[in-house]
């Protein structure tokens, strides 16, 4: 699994071990000690990896956990990962017995583990979920704002289809009708079947199945258009039926105010804020329903 990070400064330059900025670079570099890496993700301003024999590598800087460093540091106490997500500023894995863990900024319960906190510097188990087969960190990215508005939202597809969500709903975008957080997984209404799912700043999308293919419904805040269903507005509740003329989808993945599908077929449509031609359709202005990715196959 491969992730799209998102930053507000110089951190994605890479930081030495006292927090200093220590190079940039416009062309990839090979990250060291990573020939062994089954599953990558980077968040704000630092990257993590599980490594074959399933421990945890992260790296960058991360004023919410142990990590402050340019080069991968062993996240203590994980040997049977799976799979890493790294969220805005928290980072959370798939254990290999179907459990998952958090560690991090807890501003809203985004760590699952009950109650709120400033932050957990090593990982803890989320609690009141078993069977874990996905997992989603939000990429929530503010930093002037209040306390509890600040915190991210987690999500766990389970083995059943089912999805559970837990942390910040300041936007609805845990999809549970209300604003209030939640600091333990709570399963999401209208919802079966899920394939994928993938937070933003303060919106939600997941693949769910349908009678005859795939789609995705999107919840939360939608003032950019992110939500695909033609409108601007918030939706504090996934039901109702997929985006309309988005069908066989593979995966989705959600940007800060943004979201993206991929089709069977290998194209790519995405929806919602474009300011920086983030929708890749070589058109100005922002869109509230999926348009088409130039440039893959079959465009």
């Amino acid at each position: 699994m491969l992730g799209a990070g998102v930053t507000d400064g110089p951190d994605q330059c890479g930081v030495d071990e006292e927090g200093f900025v220590a190079r940039c670079s416009k062309v990839p570099i090979e990250v060291k000690n990573a020939s062994d890496a089954i599953s990558v993700s980077v968040g704000r301003s630092h990257s993590c990896m599980v490594i074959g024999d399933g421990t945890v590598r992260c790296w960058g800087r991360e004023d919410h956990s142990a990590v402050s460093s340019s080069m991968p540091v062993v996240v203590e106490g994980l040997s049977t990962a799976e799979l890493v997500v790294a969220g805005g500023i928290h980072t959370c894995v798939l254990l290999e017995d179907g459990s998952a863990a958090c560690w991090g900024g807890n501003y809203s319960g985004e760590l699952g583990r009950g109650g709120v906190d400033y932050a957990l510097p090593v990982p803890a188990p989320v609690k009141g979920i078993a069977g874990v087969v996905g997992l989603m960190a939000s990429k929530r990215v503010r930093i002037n704002c209040s306390w509890e508005a600040c915190g991210g939202h987690s999500c766990a597809i389970l083995e059943d289809g089912t999805l559970h969500c837990w942390g910040n709903n300041w936007d609805g975008q845990i999809g549970l009708a209300d604003v209030q957080f939640k600091s333990t997984p709570t399963e999401v209404p209208g919802v079966v079947g899920v394939k994928d799912v993938s937070g933003g700043d303060s919106h939600t999308c997941a693949v769910v199945d349908e009678e005859t293919s795939t789609g995705v419904k999107c919840w939360g805040r939608g003032s950019y258009g992110q939500l695909g269903d033609g409108t601007k507005v918030e939706k504090k509740l996934p039901g109702g039926g997929v985006i309309k003329n988005l069908s066989s989808i593979k995966a989705v993945s959600a940007g800060v105010n943004h979201s993206c599908a991929l089709k069977a077929d290998g194209t790519v449509s995405c929806w919602g804020l474009n300011d920086q031609g983030q929708l890749g359709n070589g058109r100005a202005g922002n869109f509230a329903t999926p348009v088409k990715v130039k440039g893959f196959k079959s465009e």
